[in-house]
C-alpha cells in the first residue's frame, strides 16, 4: 500500500493546518492541533506514546485552547479511549478523525474495487467485507421506488460469488478478489419489478450485513457499548437474464445458506421453479464495513470513584446465535437428520460462540 503525499503548503499557516503529509483534511487555523493520539499506525506515521498525548492535552487546557484530534483513522478506535481516558472537558476536545489518501496494490490494478465512504472504523478489505456478508443469515436491501414515499428495506438472501461462462462452477468464490453480490428472490417482488426494464448502469442499491457479538457495560451509561460486525456495500442491480449464471447463483446463494444442500435434494429447477425466481446481479461500487471489539471503557475520573466502582458491574455480556435442534416438518419421512446438515448446525454456533468470547479480549483492535 502506498499514500498519495498532499501538495507542497504555500504558507506557514497552511503548513500548521496539514496533520499529515498524507491527509486528506486541513485543520481549521482557529484550532490548536495534534497529529497523534494512539500508538497502532507508529510503524508507519510515528509513534505517540499515551503518556505524551496526555501531556498535551493538558497543555492545550492550560492554554484555554482547542484541541482538534486529526489521528488517522481514529489510530484503530485508540484515538478516541485515549481521548476519553486523559479527563479534559468535551467542551475543550473536538475529536476528528481523517483518512489518508491509500492505494492499494488491487486498486493500481484497476477493476472492481471496493472503497471506503468514512473514516474512523471503516474498513475497504475485499476480505472482510465478503466475508461478512457471507455469513450473514439476512442480508437487508435498501432501495428507493418511484411508486413508494419513502426508502424500501427488504431482507432478502444473497452472496458474493463471480460468473463467467468458462468457469460456472458455483464452489465458493475466492473473498479476497472482486466479486458480484447476488440476491434471490421471487420474480413478483417489489424490488425485482422495479429491476424489470433495464437502466443503465442499473438500480442503485445498498446492501447491510451486522451481527452482534456482545453487550458492553461501563460505569456510565454514555460509555455503554456493543462489540458488533457489519458491512455496508452499495452497488447498481441488474435482473440476470441468463439461465447459466441464474443457476450459478442459485446453487451459490443454496450452499452459501447450507453447504452441499443443492447436491443433497432434489434438483435440477423445473421451469416453473425458474420462471417463478429471479436473481439480481449487484455490481459493488463501493463497501464499509466496521467492527467493534473488546472490553468497556471508562473515564479516569469515574475509576477514582471508590463507590461507583464497588457498586456497578462492568464488563461484556457475550451474544452468539445459536442453531437449535432440528424440526421435522410434517411431510418429512427421512427418520435421522442427516449428518451434513448436523456438522454445520453444531460448527456455526460453536464458531460464533467462539469469536463472541474472542472478541472480548481482543483490546489492541478495540474499534467503536
Amino acid at each position: 500500500m502506498s499514500f498519495i503525499k498532499c501538495a507542497t503548503p504555500a504558507s506557514l499557516l497552511d503548513h500548521h493546518r496539514i496533520p499529515s503529509l498524507t491527509a486528506a483534511i486541513c485543520v481549521s487555523p482557529l484550532c490548536l492541533g495534534g497529529m497523534n493520539s494512539g500508538e497502532a499506525w507508529k510503524t508507519t506515521l510515528s509513534e505517540c506514546t499515551k503518556e505524551t498525548a496526555f501531556a498535551m492535552l493538558d497543555h492545550f487546557y492550560a492554554q484555554d485552547g482547542n484541541f482538534i484530534d486529526t489521528t488517522v483513522n481514529g489510530e484503530i478506535g485508540e484515538s478516541e479511549e485515549w481521548i476519553k481516558e486523559g479527563g479534559v472537558p468535551d467542551k475543550m476536545v473536538v475529536p476528528t478523525k481523517f483518512t489518508a489518501i491509500q492505494i492499494t496494490e488491487r486498486e493500481k490494478e484497476g477493476g472492481n474495487r471496493c472503497k471506503s465512504h468514512c473514516g474512523g472504523n471503516s474498513s475497504y478489505d475485499y476480505t472482510t467485507i465478503h466475508t461478512l456478508i457471507n455469513a450473514c443469515p439476512i442480508l437487508h436491501v435498501s432501495f428507493n421506488d418511484p411508486t413508494h414515499p419513502f426508502p424500501v428495506v427488504l431482507p432478502m438472501l444473497g452472496c458474493t460469488g463471480s460468473f463467467s461462462h468458462t468457469t460456472s462452477s458455483s464452489s465458493p468464490s475466492d473473498p479476497s478478489t472482486p466479486q458480484d453480490l447476488y440476491i434471490h428472490g421471487y420474480i413478483s417482488g417489489r424490488i425485482f419489478k422495479t429491476c424489470s426494464s433495464p437502466t443503465s448502469p442499473g438500480l442503485p442499491i445498498t446492501v447491510a450485513a451486522s451481527f452482534l457479538d456482545g453487550l458492553v457495560l461501563s460505569l456510565t451509561p454514555f460509555h455503554n457499548s456493543c462489540n458488533y460486525r457489519s458491512a455496508v456495500v452499495y452497488g447498481y442491480a441488474e435482473l440476470v437474464q441468463d439461465e447459466a449464471e441464474a443457476l450459478y447463483a442459485m446453487k451459490l446463494i443454496t450452499d452459501n445458506m447450507l453447504p452441499e444442500r443443492w447436491a443433497k435434494s432434489r434438483s435440477p429447477a423445473t421451469k416453473a421453479e425458474l420462471a417463478s425466481t429471479a436473481i439480481l446481479r449487484v455490481r459493488i461500487e463501493s463497501a464499509s464495513a466496521k467492527v467493534r471489539v473488546g472490553g468497556p471503557s471508562e473515564d479516569r475520573n469515574d475509576l477514582k470513584n471508590t463507590e461507583l466502582v464497588k457498586n456497578t458491574w462492568t464488563g461484556v455480556v457475550p451474544y452468539w446465535g445459536t442453531w437449535g435442534e432440528p424440526i421435522p416438518g410434517q411431510e418429512n419421512g427421512c427418520s435421522d437428520v442427516e449428518e451434513y446438515i448436523e456438522e454445520w448446525r453444531v460448527g456455526e454456533t460453536g464458531k460464533a460462540r467462539q469469536y463472541a468470547f474472542a472478541a472480548v479480549e481482543m483490546e489492541g483492535k478495540k474499534k467503536d
